[in-house]
C-alpha cells in the first residue's frame, strides 16, 4: 500500500501548490490596496523555507535508519512547510506612503501561474505513474 505521507515528491509538490496559493492571494491584496495610502505590500517567502527543511531531512536521513514501520518517521512531513507572508519595507514609496508596483504585481501573478501550471502537470504525472503501477503496468 503506497502511503503519500510518506512520499517525499508529493509531499513538496503538495506544499508548493499550497504557496502558489498563497502567492495568489497575496498579489490580489496586494492590487487590490493599490490605492490605500500607508499600505506596504506583503511578499511570500516558501522556497527558502522549503529548501531549509530539505536540507534538513537529507542530514537526519543520512545519520538514521527506520528498521520497521512503527518507528517514529525519520523523516519530516516536507507538505507542512508553510509560506511566511512577511511586509516589503523596500522599495520605492509614493508620497501617499503606498509601496505597491502595479507592474510587479502584474508580473508576479504571471509568474505564480506559470508555476502552479508546471506544479500542477508535475503532481499529474506523479499520479498518473502511481495509477499505471496500480494497475500493473
Amino acid at each position: 500500500m503506497i502511503n503519500f505521507g510518506k512520499d517525499r515528491t508529493i509531499s513538496v509538490l503538495s506544499a508548493s501548490m499550497d504557496a502558489t496559493a498563497t502567492r495568489q492571494r497575496v498579489s490580489s491584496d496586494n492590487i487590490a490596496n493599490i490605492n490605500t495610502p500607508q499600505y506596504k505590500r506583503q511578499i511570500v517567502d516558501f522556497e527558502s523555507r522549503l529548501h531549509q527543511a530539505m536540507v534538513r531531512d537529507e542530514a537526519v536521513r543520512g545519520k538514521m535508519y527506520q528498521t520497521n514501520d512503527k518507528h517514529i518517521p525519520i523523516r519530516g512531513n516536507l507538505n507542512q512547510i508553510k509560506p511566511e507572508i512577511n511586509i516589503d519595507h523596500t522599495g520605492t514609496m509614493r508620497e501617499d506612503g503606498n509601496n505597491v508596483d502595479i507592474d510587479l504585481e502584474l508580473a508576479l501573478l504571471a509568474e505564480n501561474t506559470v508555476r502552479f501550471n508546471v506544479l500542477s502537470e508535475a503532481a499529474a504525472r506523479k499520479f498518473g505513474d502511481i495509477k499505471s503501477v496500480i494497475r500493473g503496468g
